[in-house]
């Protein structure tokens, strides 16, 4: 099943220190969620990227504390593959 997910990374510090992330960048992704295809937010999932170019996952492999959002939870790539091919699990720092 393919589901939306909002990705983001840090792209600077302000002159307080505070991390000033990227604009959103919204993607599908396929996976199978099981128990929680229709609700619920695991702690920890696979999938694949879908329609998103090589360029584009490039980026998201070399961006800085990137974040990956599901249904108003935070994740990160614990692994992300040239193919889209990724594993996130839930952040707890947010």
């Amino acid at each position: 099943m393919e589901y939306p997910l909002s990705i983001n990374w840090v792209v600077g510090v302000d002159a307080k220190g505070r991390q000033l992330r990227s604009k959103i960048s919204a993607v599908l992704a396929e996976a199978n969620l099981g128990q929680y295809a229709e609700i619920g937010s695991p702690q920890f999932f696979i999938g694949k990227l879908v329609g998103v170019a090589r360029e584009q996952i490039a980026r998201f492999a070399s961006a800085e504390n990137v974040k990956v959002g599901f249904r108003d939870r935070w994740y990160k790539f614990e692994e992300l593959e040239t193919d889209g091919t990724f594993l996130v699990r839930q952040d707890r720092n947010r």
